[in-house]
């Protein structure tokens, strides 16, 4: 069957179309029991050769989803946020990045300006050691403590503080 001019095609078995398949408004492709496009149109699913693309270009967000929890949720012009186990655990920001719960790192963690401890968690704190047994804590009385009592030196040997101004000194 080649006509220019066909403009549908009932079949019961297999097309095989020369280029793209253009799907009307308002209907969608099925695939099994799988739906790829909308019937507005938004969703685009294409490789274009090289990648795979996934395009939500109308006006709403796009939820990729694992059964029925959100995996990754993309807001239009907005936030990208991932999920595990439908909890929201890291989000993009107009300043940054969000984390909810602890971060693990293979590798040194590096900051241009500062790192920031809070008062929920104590302060700011380091620590030498998975166990927090060896570190320090710059509490949120703005006072740099050891972790744990009688534990901890300043400086090593023959590295030491050039200087140490104390009200007290025990």
């Amino acid at each position: 069957l080649t006509y220019d001019d066909v403009t549908s095609v009932d079949s019961v078995g297999i097309v095989t179309a020369r280029e793209g398949v253009i799907i009307p408004d308002n209907k969608a492709l099925s695939l099994g029991n799988r739906v790829v496009g909308s019937t507005a149109g938004d969703l685009r699913l294409y490789h274009d050769g090289s990648n795979s693309y996934i395009d939500e270009i109308g006006a709403g967000n796009l939820y990729i989803r694992n059964a029925s929890d959100t995996a990754i949720f993309c807001q239009t012009d907005g936030t990208v946020k991932l999920h595990y186990d439908g909890s929201e655990k890291l989000a993009t920001t107009n300043t940054g990045i969000s984390v909810t719960g602890q971060g693990v790192f293979s590798a040194a963690i590096t900051a241009s300006t500062y790192i920031q401890g809070t008062s929920s968690n104590g302060g700011l704190k380091f620590y030498s050691d998975s166990s927090a047994s060896k570190g320090v804590v710059l509490n949120t009385d703005d006072h740099l403590v050891p972790s744990n009592d009688s534990n901890s030196d300043l400086g090593l040997t023959g590295t030491r503080w050039r200087n140490a101004y104390v009200d007290t000194y025990y």
